[in-house]
């Protein structure tokens, strides 16, 4: 069954960042990266009928944008250096790891963080996010005001920011710190 084409741009747009980087790492050119990416979006609408799900769909758009960035990179030979398919695999799962990484870490730190935030506020944030209700509803449940909902929503975003930051910083710390004592063994 094909993909609805909504379901295509809210992917590949939730992606762009990832995506471009691919394609950035082979043309190194912002505009063509730019170009490429828009062009895997008409490839992806286009081929929809070929595209089984979200998961497939990802992993051809990043196929298909280092393809196009790879032919664009041919087509202007003169002006570009092209590196072998062997090192553009190398690359290309360096960045998979690399984002997997990241992506493990910051949530390791979100649950942290969601952890030492008062109970009350726990349940605004589930409410609001993990039930997906509006603001006027949760803040009917709770018999506050709206204003007061957005407040905690406000002070809770701000807190999760701060945390955040401090687990990651320390995590960056630690590594650092034992990848030098790795080293001085």
């Amino acid at each position: 069954m094909a993909i609805e084409d909504n379901i295509i741009l809210k992917a590949l747009l939730r992606e762009r960042v990832r995506l471009s980087a691919g394609i950035w790492a082979v043309v190194r050119e912002t505009h063509a990266t730019e170009e490429i990416y828009q062009d895997v979006i008409v490839k992806a609408l286009a081929n929809r009928s070929k595209i089984n799900d979200e998961k497939h769909l990802l992993a051809w758009a990043r196929r298909t944008g280092r393809n196009l960035a790879i032919d664009h990179l041919r087509r202007h030979r003169d002006r570009c250096v092209v590196l072998e398919e062997s090192t553009l695999d190398l690359l290309q799962e360096g960045l998979r790891e690399r984002e997997s990484d990241e992506l493990d870490n910051r949530l390791d730190a979100l649950h942290l963080c969601l952890d030492k935030l008062p109970g009350r506020t726990r349940e605004v944030l589930d409410l609001r996010y993990g039930k997906g209700l509006k603001g006027t509803k949760v803040a009917e449940m709770m018999n506050r005001t709206v204003d007061a909902i957005y407040q905690v929503l406000s002070r809770a975003h701000h807190s999760l920011k701060g945390c955040i930051e401090n687990q990651l910083a320390n995590l960056g710390t630690r590594s650092t710190s034992d990848s030098q004592g790795e080293g001085a063994k």
